[in-house]
């Protein structure tokens, strides 16, 4: 029978890389994964569509669901599950979901007033494109977050 033989080159060089990491602290990586998550809420505001600045006004961050938006829905809501820690950048209008990702189908209107005259209840037909300004900010700031732990283990070695 013949020989085979596999030979696996640069391990050593992963498993140094990985043990660098494993010396960050969990505050380096916490503060590394707010400041990120600071500059994605503001490229986010930068580029949410305006008509009255609410929109903007709601984007927020928080650590592991811990502000004060906790529990309510929007874009950003965390998928979490116990013990698990995040940043979460997102708002919480009501209208938020439908900004980012658009909306397609009928809406229930209450009836209301319009120009003096009253307005049955009726549905109505949408078809709302969207106009993404959180995915696009995360896109742009997503390698900070790499970069600051780069420089974590940097500091590490010195």
């Amino acid at each position: 029978m013949g020989e085979f033989s596999v030979e696996i080159t640069g391990l050593d060089k992963a498993l140094n890389r990985i043990k660098r990491y494993a010396n960050v602290t969990p505050e380096k990586v916490k503060k590394a994964m707010i400041l990120t998550g600071y500059a994605i809420e503001a490229a986010a505001k930068k580029g949410a569509p305006v008509d009255t600045g609410n929109l903007a006004a709601s984007i927020s961050t928080s650590w592991s669901g811990d502000g004060p938006d906790q529990g309510k829905e929007g874009v950003g809501t965390p998928p979490t599950a116990p013990g698990e820690e995040s940043v979460v950048v997102g708002s919480n209008v009501e209208y938020a979901k439908y900004q980012e990702f658009g909306f397609h189908g009928e809406i229930k209107v209450k009836a209301h007033t319009r120009g003096g005259s009253g307005v049955k209840a009726h549905t109505r037909k949408v078809n709302y494109a969207g106009k993404p300004y959180l995915y696009p900010a995360f896109q742009k700031k997503k390698g900070m977050l790499i970069k600051k732990l780069d420089k974590a283990v940097e500091l590490e070695k010195t």
